[in-house]
């Protein structure tokens, strides 16, 4: 064990952070000699959270540590596991001699490759949160890591799930987590409550910035203002900003370029203006550049930060040269900031470009946005990001593409992303046959996110509508394994489903309406209130799964259980599940009839 020794540098953006720079110190240090950290860094904007979390990341580089760095967005908080990609996707497929998908971390991979179709029921969940663990664990072996995460609460939940389940679990680990966030009051409902989770763990160490004294206001104050500055102007500087160390730098940025006079006589001036300060020189400053670095710097508030350019530019209708020139000219002014790509010096000065257009305009830009990166063959999911800040419009197109971007969130483990994009879906009035499948879609993926109340109302619809029966049998289904899985919610309405469509069905595909068949005895089965029903539906399915091999081993395993629930004999019931499971069962229900059997061979103690 060992510990190496840190050091991280003070700058004029740091003021009076000592103390918070000296835990991160702690932290990184603790990480080196095996000892796993938790910090939080948590204030309002413009406390100086992002410049903490960048001297960690100075510092974790400095030692040799490998950096894991990701910002939650506005924008972005639709991404499944988006956070999780930013922090992973760099290193997932590029580190030589290193493979972070071995062992256990394998299901992980799915979260870094193209979107395909797969069913709910195979969709990540825990094996995701664990399989992601154990692909920082590979990564930890190699080296001490650092994980440095900013604006959680702009987090996606996936995300946010994921970091929680790592931060419960990285004692005795070489890895550091640094995380920085706004009150989880500021964040959405699912959100904040991960945040707060997060935030509540015992050996979490909470690092929270305070507003710098009046002294080391006058300070700044007098470093941009001039020496000479007048005590009065410099203290009123402090008190309109309340110390926050953001507004604080643009309301001196502001006064500069106003030309105001530093004195006793218009300190009372200064003391109106306030937090929205940023705000209004924000948008003064924009305004001196000229009506291409305005354009430039709104599509890229709409566009979101880390744009590129040559999209920023078709989408503000310029050439590439005139936008690169219109990006220097924002860089310069300090609202850019310096990168390959473009993106805002700080989200509140994006924030304030963003709430300066008009409801209208906003979706106009989103719609635009959208439409470009359809264009340019962008993946679904970020043109889904703009298509939920628009309002339907009944396009065909983006049926399609939501329709896309749910297979993308169910395939990563996020089906309650998945179905959030379909309820959008629906929303655009996609054709009656598409609208149909839509809500079977919809309703596997509420299932598989546990949101049986709204998967039963969209699966009913879909079975009482006037679609084909594959699809409607294909709802019925998904209503059984939701009567099932819930513990009986929606248990009458699949048994009436499922009877209905499987008589429908009988005549031209008995295979289709046995597995039907199958299911509501599975219903019956598993949901006490409904034991009543269950004699006569199992006598009417091994009727009918007579001369059907596979559904006679399902009708003998449901007959094993029932009669080992009726106090009959453990052993005849054991060889009876035993009987069934060899005979082969149909891969439908290969699943649900197979853990009846084994149910049924661990009461009978075998």
């Amino acid at each position: 064990m060992y510990r190496r020794v840190v050091a991280l540098t003070t700058h004029a953006a740091l003021l009076e952070r000592e103390s918070e720079l000296q835990a991160v110190r702690d932290a990184l240090g603790r990480a080196c000699a095996g000892e796993g950290t938790l910090v939080l860094i948590e204030g309002p904007a413009g406390v100086g959270k992002t410049e903490l979390e960048r001297e960690a990341r100075t510092a974790a580089e400095r030692i040799g540590m490998m950096s894991l760095e990701a910002r939650g967005s506005e924008l972005e908080q639709l991404f499944a596991f988006g956070v999780v990609r930013q922090l992973l996707e760099p290193v997932a497929n590029e580190l030589p001699g290193i493979d972070p998908f071995a062992g256990a971390a394998g299901p992980a991979r799915r979260l870094f490759g193209p979107a395909e179709r797969t069913s709910p029921a195979s969709d990540l969940g825990f094996e995701g949160l664990h399989s992601l663990y154990w692909l920082m664990v590979n990564l930890a072996d190699h080296g001490p890591l650092v994980v440095l995460v900013d604006d959680c609460q702009w987090a996606d939940p996936d995300s946010l799930r994921f970091l929680s389940y790592l931060a419960q679990r990285i004692e005795g680990l070489p890895i550091a987590m640094v995380l920085a966030g706004r009150p989880p009051e500021s964040a959405k409902a699912e959100a904040g409550h991960l945040w707060s989770q997060i935030a509540s763990r015992p050996s979490a160490i909470a690092v929270y910035p305070r507003p710098l004294s009046q002294s080391a206001a006058v300070a700044l104050a007098r470093e941009r203002l001039g020496a000479d500055a007048d005590e009065q102007f410099c203290r009123a500087c402090h008190t309109a900003t309340g110390g926050n160390p953001l507004f604080l730098r643009e309301l001196l940025r502001g006064l500069t370029a106003a030309g105001v006079v530093p004195s006793a006589a218009t300190a009372t001036e200064v003391q109106t203006v306030g937090p929205t300060a940023v705000s209004r020189f924000v948008l003064h400053r924009l305004l001196t550049l000229g009506p291409s670095a305005a354009e430039l710097a709104r599509s890229v508030a709409v566009l979101g930060d880390d744009s590129e350019l040559e999209l920023a530019a078709r989408v503000s209708g310029m050439s590439s040269d005139a936008a690169r020139e219109a990006a220097d000219d924002l860089v310069r002014a300090d609202i850019f900031a310096r990168g390959e790509r473009l993106g805002f010096v700080h989200p509140i000065v994006r924030a304030a470009l963003y709430e300066d257009l008009v409801p209208g305009e906003r979706q106009a830009r989103h719609a635009a946005v959208a439409e470009a990166l359809a264009a340019a063959g962008a993946p679904v999911e970020q043109i889904t990001v703009h298509l939920f800040m628009t309002s339907p419009t009944g396009d065909q197109r983006r049926v399609r593409t939501l329709r896309l971007a749910a297979m993308g969130a169910g395939h990563r483990g996020a089906p309650r992303a998945a179905a959030e994009r379909l309820r959008r879906a629906l929303a655009e009035s996609p054709e009656q046959e598409e609208r149909a499948e839509i809500l079977a879609e919809l309703g596997r993926y509420e299932v598989a996110g546990m949101q049986f109340q709204s998967a039963e109302e969209h699966l009913l619809a879909c079975v009482s509508s006037g679609a084909k029966s594959a699809t409607r049998a294909e709802a019925a289904s998904w209503l059984a394994r939701c009567a099932v899985v819930s513990g009986g919610h929606s248990a009458e309405s699949a048994v009436q489903a499922l009877a209905s469509v499987a008589e429908e069905v009988r005549p031209f595909d008995p295979d289709r309406a046995l597995d039907l068949d199958s299911m509501l005895v599975m219903v019956a089965t598993t949901v006490p209130r409904l034991r009543g029903i269950l004699a006569e539906q199992l006598q009417r399915f091994r009727d009918r799964a007579r001369g059907h091999p596979g559904f006679e081993a399902v009708a003998r395993i449901h007959s094993a259980y029932e009669q080992l629930m009726a106090a009959g004999s453990a052993s005849a019931a054991a060889e009876e599940a035993q009987a069934g499971l060899g005979a082969g069962l149909p891969t439908s229900a290969k699943n649900a009839a197979g853990l009846l059997a084994l149910v049924t061979l661990r009461l009978s103690e075998r």
